[in-house]
C-alpha cells in the first residue's frame, strides 16, 4: 500500500516534492464546501471557484470531509454531463474537478468516512460504475463523431483513468469493486489510446478540447496517468491484471493507434521524455510497498523489451488486450529503469509486505529487462547512427504526410500509404531509442547497470545522447528543404533542445566519460560477457563524438547552402543557436573526459578522432575552459617526441584537411566553399592551427617520421599547402594569419623538401599581391625568413623573394598614399634583411637586388 499521495512527488518532472502543501483550515474548507453545494445547482459557473480551491488544497483539506461530500462531487459530474452541450469549456472544467476530488476522497479519506464503512464501500461501487459510464460513454460519442452525443473533454483523458485508480487502491475497496475497478482502468485507458485525436483529451484543470496532443501531453494530463498506473499496479493482486493495464497503458507512451503519435511533433516528443521520466521516477519510489505485483510487472517488461511472448490470461480478468512489442517498449524501459533503481537503491520492502523472494525476483528480472533496454538502445552493427535522426527530422518537417485527397488515383494513394507507414515507423522507432537511452541513463548515474554489459550500456547511450543532440540541426535543415514557416522551424528545433535527453546532453557525456576513464584505469573494465578491451572502447566513444560533429557541421553546412537568406534572417536565433551549441559542449565533454592517447598502446585513432570532431564543430565553439585545455593536450599530443605523435601528426595532415577539390574549390550558393562556407573555413582554421605542432613530426631522415622529410612533405603537399594557399585570400583575418603561421612551420620543418620548393613561389606570389592590406607582415617576414634559413644550400629561391618584394614595394611607391609607402619601406627592410641570412654563393645576387631596390626608393620620391 502507497502510504502518501503519489501525486505530491510528481509535480514537477525534476524535483522531488515529498512533504504535503500546507493544511488549509478547517473555516476556509467549510465556506467551499457550503458554496459549492449552493451554486452548482443555482449557476454551475459559480461553483468554478470553490471546486478549483478544493481541488488544488486537496491532500491539506482537513479530516473529516463533509459527510454528503462524495454524493455532491458525484452530483457535479451529472451536472456536468447536463451543461456539455450548452457550455463544453464549462463541463470539462466541473467534471475533471469533480473526479479529481471523488479519486482523493477514495484513496486517502474513505477510511474516515464520517458515515460508516458500509456507506463508504458503497459510495466507492458508485464512484468506479459513474466514472466508467461517463468515460465510456464520452468515447463513444467521439470516436464515432454522434453529433446527439455531448460529453465532456476531460472524460476522454488521464482523469477517468486516474479516479477509477484511486478507487481500485482504496483501502476500503471490496474486492469485486478492485477488480472491476481494474479492468475499468484498463479499459478506458485503452480507450484513450484508441481513440486520442479524435476529440478532446484535455485532462486538466482548463483543459478544454479538442487538444492536438496526447495523454503525455500537457504536463498535467502526464501526471495522472503515471500516478493512475502506479496506484492500479499496487492494488492489483493478478499477473493478469498488470498485463492487461501495461497493455493498455504503455502504448501511450508510442503514441495513438487512431491518431497522431506520441512523437508526431518534437514537443510531443519532449513530452514523451519528461513523462517517462515521471513514470521511472514513480516507480522507483513505491515498488517496496508492493514487492508482489512489482515482481509481476518487471516480468512484463522484460518480455515486451525482449520482444516475447506474454500470457495474457483469460476468464473473468482478461479483456483480450494484446501487448504489442512495438507499442509498449518505450514506457517498459521507463518501468524497468524505476524497478532497478528501486532494487538497487532504494529501500527494501517494509516488515510484512510481501516476501524476500518476490524482491529478489524483481531485482534478477529488472536486470535483464535493463539488458534488453541495451540492445534496443544500441546502434545496429554496421548502420549510420543519424539514419533513424534524418527520417524523424524530415517527418516532423513535413508535419507527418496527410492523406491525398478525394478522387486521387491509385498509384498516388499508394505512395502516400507507404510515406505514411515510414513516417510511422521512423517515429514508433524514435521512441523506443530515446526511452531506452533515458532509461539508461537513470541507471547509469546511480551506477545500476549490470556489470556485464556497462561498456556496452555506455556506448547506447552515447548514441542515443549524440542522436537527441543532432536532432535540432537536422530538423533545421529539413525544415528548409520542405521550406517551413521560418517560424515554425525556429519552434520545432527549440523543442528539439528542450527534450530532456538532448538538454542534458554535455552532463550525461560528462557521466559518460568519467566511467569510462574509470574502467579505462582499472585495466579495459572488463566484465563477466565482455568482449571489448580499454583501448578499444575509447576508440569507440571518440568516434562517436566524431560522428556526432559530422552529422552537425554537414547539416549546419547543407542548412546554408540551400535555405534562402530571407528564410535564414527570419528564424528566432535563440531558439536556432542551442541546436548547434548542444552538439559542441556534449563533445567537448565526452573528449575532455577519456584519454585519447594511452601510455601503453600504440593507437592514435582517439586522437585523430578528438581532432576531427572539434574541428567540424568549431563553428558552434562557445566560451568554455575545457576546450582550451583539450586543444592542449591535443598540441601536446602533436608536438610530443615519439613514433606515435608522427603517427597522428602524418594522418592529422593526411587525412582530416578538406579536400582541395572536392571541398574547398565546390560550388557554395553562388561562390565557392573555402571563402564563402562559414563551417568549412571554422575547420580549415582549426586544423591550421594545429599545423605548426605537427609539420615538425614530419620532418628529419631516420626522425620520429619512418617516411623521411621528402615523404612528409608530399604529405603536406597533398591537402595542407593547398589549403593554406587559398585561406591567405580569405575574408576572414584569423584564418589568414593562422595560413601564413602554418607557412612559416613548413618552411621551418622542410624547406629543403623539392615540395616545398616549387609551392614557395606561388605563395610568394599569393601573399605579395595582398600586403599590405590582407597579408600581415609579421608572419609574412618570417616565412620568408624560414625558407632563406632553413632552405636548401645555394637555394634561389631568396633571391626570387626578395626580387619580388622589392618589384611589390617599386609598386606601393606609386601608389603614393602614406600607408603604402610604409608597406614599401617594410619590404625594402625585408631586402636587405635577407642579405645576412642567405649563403655565400647568392650573396653577390641578393646585393643586386638591394641595390635595384634602394634605387627604386630613391626614383620613387
Amino acid at each position: 500500500m502507497i502510504p502518501t499521495p503519489l501525486e505530491l512527488s510528481l509535480g514537477e518532472p525534476f524535483e522531488d516534492v515529498s512533504f504535503n502543501p500546507a493544511g488549509t483550515s478547517a473555516a476556509s474548507a467549510k465556506k467551499a464546501w457550503d458554496d459549492a453545494a449552493s451554486s452548482l445547482a443555482r449557476d454551475p459557473a459559480v461553483a468554478l471557484a470553490p471546486l478549483r480551491f478544493l481541488a488544488a488544497n486537496r491532500f491539506g483539506v482537513p479530516d473529516p470531509w463533509p459527510v454528503e461530500a462524495p454524493r455532491f462531487l458525484l452530483d457535479a459530474l451529472a451536472v456536468a454531463n447536463a451543461t456539455a452541450t450548452s457550455s463544453p469549456s464549462l463541463a470539462s472544467d466541473i467534471w475533471s474537478l469533480g473526479a479529481i476530488l471523488l479519486g482523493t476522497w477514495a484513496r486517502w479519506r474513505s477510511e474516515r468516512h464520517p458515515g460508516g464503512t458500509s456507506e463508504a464501500r458503497e459510495i466507492l461501487g458508485a464512484i468506479a460504475r459513474t466514472i466508467r459510464e461517463h468515460a465510456a460513454r464520452a468515447h463513444d460519442g467521439a470516436g464515432r463523431k454522434l453529433a446527439n452525443a455531448p460529453f465532456a473533454a476531460s472524460q476522454l483523458g488521464a482523469t477517468p483513468v486516474l479516479t477509477l485508480a484511486c478507487v481500485a487502491s482504496a483501502p476500503l475497496c471490496p474486492r469485486e469493486t478492485r477488480a472491476g475497478a481494474l479492468r475499468d482502468v484498463a479499459r478506458i485507458a485503452g480507450l484513450a489510446v484508441n481513440n486520442g485525436g479524435t476529440g478532446g483529451i484535455g485532462g486538466g484543470v482548463g483543459e478544454v478540447g479538442p487538444y492536438p496532443g496526447t495523454l503525455t501531453r500537457p504536463e498535467s494530463s502526464a501526471q495522472r496517468l503515471v500516478a493512475a498506473f502506479v496506484y492500479a499496479t499496487s492494488a492489483a493482486d493478478d499477473p493478469v491484471y498488470i498485463t492487461q493495464l501495461c497493455a493498455s497503458v504503455f502504448p501511450a507512451w508510442r503514441g495513438y493507434r487512431n491518431g497522431p503519435s506520441a512523437n508526431h511533433s518534437p514537443e510531443d516528443a519532449v513530452a514523451s521524455q519528461t513523462s517517462g521520466l515521471l513514470l521511472t521516477r514513480a516507480v522507483q519510489a513505491t515498488a517496496a510497498t508492493f514487492p508482489e505485483a512489482a515482481a509481476s510487472l518487471a516480468s512484463t517488461a522484460r518480455a515486451v523489451l525482449r520482444g516475447a511472448p506474454i500470457d495474457q490470461g483469460e476468464g473473468e480478468t482478461s479483456l483480450n488486450l494484446a501487448l504489442r512489442p512495438d507499442e509498449c517498449q518505450s514506457a517498459a524501459a521507463y518501468v524497468a529503469a524505476g524497478l532497478q533503481l528501486a532494487t538497487r537503491r532504494g529501500a527494501p520492502p517494509p516488515p510484512g509486505r510481501g516476501s524476500p523472494d518476490a524482491w529478489h525476483r524483481v531485482g534478477d528480472v529488472s536486470a535483464d529487462a535493463v539488458r534488453a533496454c541495451v540492445a534496443l538502445a544500441s546502434c545496429p552493427a554496421g548502420g549510420r547512427c543519424f539514419e533513424l535522426v534524418d527520417d524523424v527530422a524530415e517527418t516532423w518537417a513535413n508535419e507527418g504526410h496527410a492523406n491525398p485527397t478525394e478522387g486521387a488515383d491509385v498509384e498516388t494513394r499508394t505512395r502516400a500509404d507507404v510515406a505514411e507507414r515510414a513516417a510511422n515507423s521512423a517515429l514508433g522507432r524514435w521512441s523506443i531509442a530515446t526511452s531506452c537511452a533515458l532509461a539508461l541513463v537513470r541507471c547509469q548515474a546511480s551506477g545500476a547497470i549490470p556489470p556485464d554489459v556497462e561498456w556496452d550500456a555506455l556506448e547506447a547511450v552515447s548514441v542515443g545522447t549524440n542522436r537527441s543532440c543532432a536532432a535540432g540541426a537536422l530538423a533545421l535543415l529539413a525544415s528548409a528543404r520542405a521550406r517551413s514557416d521560418p517560424g515554425r522551424a525556429s519552434a520545432r528545433v527549440a523543442a528539439c533542445a528542450r527534450a530532456p535527453l538532448a538538454k542534458r546532453a554535455p552532463a550525461i557525456a560528462t557521466l559518460v566519460a568519467e566511467r569510462v576513464a574509470e574502467l579505462h584505469a582499472l585495466g579495459g573494465g572488463l566484465g563477466a560477457g565482455s568482449g571489448k578491451t580499454g583501448v578499444g572502447s575509447i576508440r569507440s566513444f571518440a568516434n562517436r563524438a566524431r560522428e556526432l560533429a559530422v552529422a552537425v557541421h554537414d547539416a549546419f553546412r547543407g542548412f546554408k547552402q540551400i535555405a534562402p537568406t530571407t528564410w535564414q534572417r527570419s528564424l528566432d536565433a535563440s531558439a536556432t543557436h542551442p541546436a548547434f551549441r548542444g552538439p559542441f559542449l556534449a563533445a567537448l565533454a565526452l573528449l575532455r573526459g577519456v584519454p585519447l592517447l594511452s601510455p601503453s598502446a600504440n593507437d592514435v585513432s582517439p586522437a585523430l578522432a578528438a581532432i576531427d570532431a572539434l574541428a567540424r564543430l568549431e563553428f558552434a565553439r562557445t566560451p568554455d575552459p575545457r576546450y582550451a585545455t583539450l586543444l592542449r593536450d591535443i598540441a601536446n599530443a602533436l608536438a610530443s617526441d615519439d613514433v606515435r605523435s608522427a603517427r597522428l601528426a602524418r594522418a592529422t595532415c593526411g587525412s582530416l584537411f578538406p579536400d582541395p577539390v572536392a571541398e574547398l574549390d565546390a560550388i557554395c550558393g553562388g561562390g565557392v566553399a573555402w571563402s564563402d562556407d562559414d563551417a568549412l573555413g571554422s575547420r580549415a582554421h582549426l586544423l591550421l592551427r594545429l599545423v605548426p605542432y605537427a609539420a615538425p613530426r614530419l620532418a628529419g631522415p631516420g626522425g620520429a617520421d619512418p617516411g623521411g622529410a621528402e615523404e612528409g612533405a608530399l604529405v603536406l603537399a597533398d591537402r595542407v599547402m593547398p589549403c593554406v594557399e587559398r585561406c591567405l585570400a580569405h575574408g576572414r583575418d584569423a584564418l589568414v594569419r593562422a595560413a601564413h603561421v602554418a607557412a612559416v612551420a613548413i618552411f621551418r620543418s622542410h624547406g629543403r623538401s623539392r615540395a616545398t620548393q616549387r609551392w614557395f613561389p606561388s605563395y610568394l606570389n599569393r601573399s605579395l599581391e595582398m600586403f599590405p592590406h590582407r597579408t600581415p607582415a609579421e608572419p609574412f617576414v618570417a616565412a620568408i625568413g624560414a625558407v632563406a634559413t632553413y632552405g636548401e644550400l645555394g637555394s634561389r629561391l631568396p633571391c626570387l623573394a626578395a626580387a619580388g618584394a622589392a618589384a611589390r614595394a617599386a609598386a606601393l611607391d606609386r601608389v603614393g598614399d602614406a600607408s603604402s609607402m610604409d608597406a614599401a619601406s617594410s619590404l625594402r627592410r625585408l631586402v636587405f634583411g635577407l642579405l645576412a641570412s642567405v649563403d655565400h654563393a647568392i650573396v653577390p645576387e641578393m646585393r643586386a637586388v638591394a641595390e635595384s631596390a634602394m634605387m627604386s626608393a630613391g626614383r620613387g620620391g
